[in-house]
């Protein structure tokens, strides 16, 4: 499937949401994707009595909403589809967008390729989250602008263009396969743990820990990962 690349214009292009969610992830792609001038749906299979605290904050901006249901047609003639990354590739809405020529993304993949600027990862099966706020804590009490984001946080795509912050961003295994699509990981990576889990999503613990090693395969020398002693 083709990838966003940073000379992809968004200025009146078809630009699909897949996934709105109780969180941040849609919220944040869908006032990315509006601000930099796309026109913008959102899709999820949830309806406004899930869906309406995120909807709300979408008020106003002139996006579209199909939501309890997707419509093949949306992603047929969509330029790029943003997608929740615990949507697999493999969906069948996200291949009929690819063979329409859309590209397919995540917010993950989306800031990787636009953030120019060092960033801190941290990625486990338990822990990553309280780990994540109390790194960006830190950081803050030191006097370094910082946000605590990334996956069950902040979008990073709500301040993808700001060079002033830090960003401490808590990875799941998901969002480290996106990342390795971009061949990118943090310049700073902390990977706390490794146990078994979303074992209906992998096939096998290989899969899984594959997905994980995302956070140091592609550092560079000057990079610094954090890893368990055992």
């Amino acid at each position: 499937m083709k990838l966003f690349r940073p000379s992809f214009d968004l200025r009146d292009k078809y630009i699909l949401i897949m996934g709105l969610g109780t969180k941040d992830g849609g919220v944040g792609a869908a006032l990315f994707a509006r601000g930099r001038g796309a026109r913008v749906t959102v899709t999820d299979l949830q309806d406004e009595s899930v869906l309406g605290n995120a909807i709300a904050e979408l008020a106003g901006l002139d996006i579209g909403f199909a939501l309890g249901g997707h419509r093949i047609e949306d992603f047929k003639s969509a330029d790029l589809v943003i997608r929740n990354p615990g949507i697999k590739r493999s969906n069948k809405y996200l291949v009929a967008a690819s063979d329409a020529g859309a590209a397919v993304e995540s917010p993950i993949g989306l800031f990787c390729e636009l953030a120019n600027r060092p960033w801190i990862g941290i990625t486990g099966t338990k822990g990553k989250s309280f780990t994540t706020h109390l790194v960006s804590h830190l950081l803050r009490s030191a006097g370094v602008k910082t946000v605590a984001a990334g996956n069950n946080c902040v979008s990073p795509l709500r301040f993808v263009d700001d060079d002033s912050i830090y960003p401490v961003l808590e990875l799941s295994s998901w969002q480290l396969s996106e990342m390795n699509l971009h061949e990118i990981s943090p310049h700073i990576g902390c990977w706390l743990n490794f146990f078994a889990d979303h074992m209906n999503w992998y096939n096998s613990m290989d899969d899984y820990r594959s997905d994980k090693e995302s956070i140091l395969r592609h550092q560079n020398p000057d990079d610094v990962i954090v890893l368990p002693f055992d």
